[in-house]
């Protein structure tokens, strides 16, 4: 895939507000007559949707990361604004392949085309799972560690202001939306004021970060839950195919069977046939003979 047909995908995608505003491909709910390029050419597309949705996943990572390095408020506020536009886009992006998936898996069962093309169609829309399921995964991985580096800078900078702080309390700051309010009352019993207000801005802003990638982790797991959910689905289609092919082997060996018997029976009936009809002509040469013998040679006197 070329840099500019990847990019050319992104502008198409990175303003739209809604995953519903997303185009399906070219595949729709109601298409049982697509054709195999047609199909072909929308796991083309589909595969370059969940490329952007990796390519994403690692700004996601890196923004992350630059986020903790950063050196003024202004810095910070920015970044956290590229991030959080970035992530709403990727979540649009894997929304997106998502109801394709589920449009392509209908298509699927209502195409025609043989059983070499379904075949392909199976393994081709398989393969794209578990692509994205694993694209999925890494973004949960980015998302699980970026908080975990979120609290630990966190639980650093709580310790500045208050060293003798319990893992209880810590705890407490980092998970309850509460949080602030107990660094402020630990800020007014601390004699560090100007640099446990420089520290309270940090962490309330790391704070509203760790909420921010804990509602990413769950939106995250229900995307994951409904990918394994539409596995289950196809996997079940899978089976019934299966046993339809089997079912339509048994009586394929039933209809040769029966076809061998009926072979067999036409045979038969045509050999009756020969046997009838050189015994009526025989019974007519019988006939024939008695006639001629009893009527036209009666002996002389």
């Amino acid at each position: 895939m070329s840099r500019d047909r990847l990019a050319g995908l992104k502008s198409g995608y990175a303003n739209l507000e809604d995953p519903g505003a997303l185009e399906l491909g070219s595949i729709q709910h109601g298409d049982n007559t697509a054709s195999l390029n047609t199909f072909l050419e929308e796991v083309t597309e589909i595969e370059d949707v969940i490329a952007l949705f990796q390519q994403n996943v690692k700004k996601i990572q890196d923004l992350h990361a630059n986020v903790l390095d950063a050196f003024s408020e202004e810095q910070t506020s920015a970044i956290s604004k590229q991030t959080d536009k970035l992530v709403s886009e990727t979540f649009q992006l894997g929304n997106n392949v998502k109801e394709r998936l589920k449009a392509m898996n209908l298509a699927n069962r209502k195409a025609t085309g043989g059983p070499g093309q379904a075949q392909i169609r199976r393994n081709k829309y398989q393969a794209l799972q578990e692509k994205f399921i694993e694209a999925i995964k890494k973004y949960q991985t980015v998302e699980y560690e970026s908080r975990s580096r979120y609290r630990e800078r966190v639980e650093r900078q709580y310790r500045i202001v208050k060293p003798d702080a319990s893992e209880e309390e810590i705890d407490n700051v980092l998970d309850e939306d509460g949080g602030n309010q107990l660094f402020a009352q630990a800020l007014m019993s601390t004699s560090k004021s100007s640099e446990a207000r420089e520290v309270l801005r940090e962490v309330q802003s790391r704070h509203d970060d760790i909420k921010k990638i804990e509602k990413s982790i769950v939106e995250l797991a229900r995307l994951f839950e409904e990918m394994q959910t539409l596995i289950t689905l196809q996997d079940e289609m899978i089976h019934q195919i299966d046993d339809h092919m089997e079912t339509t082997v048994t009586h394929g060996f039933e209809a040769n069977k029966q076809m061998d018997q009926a072979i067999v029976y036409a045979e038969a009936s045509r050999k009756k046939k020969w046997c009838l009809l050189i015994f009526f002509i025989l019974l007519i040469i019988v006939i024939a003979l008695v006639v001629y013998f009893t009527q036209f040679r009666k002996p002389t006197k």
